[in-house]
């Protein structure tokens, strides 16, 4: 389909409302993608850092708020 001036490619003979909404959808749906995975990936890296860090002292840590404040953790009668 050619059109003849730039009014009428944005127009879009007539269905412009629906074209352009779809183009929208997919442009959104696809950033909100890459930054859930961007996030998700530097969450993941974060947590196996952590990970290699307590494994390389010899401490172990339950969860995140454990390795930020640096509070040990007791199993039973032992202290870790």
């Amino acid at each position: 389909m050619q059109f003849d001036s730039i009014a009428s490619f944005i127009a879009m003979g007539g269905h412009a409302l629906y074209v352009w909404l779809a183009y929208g959808a997919t442009v959104s749906i696809l950033i909100g993608s890459t930054v859930a995975l961007r996030r998700a990936t530097k969450r993941q890296m974060s947590q196996l850092r952590w990970a290699a860090q307590a494994d390389s002292d010899g401490t172990h840590r339950t969860n995140r708020a454990d390795m930020e404040t640096g509070a040990e953790v007791e199993y039973g009668a032992e202290k870790i």
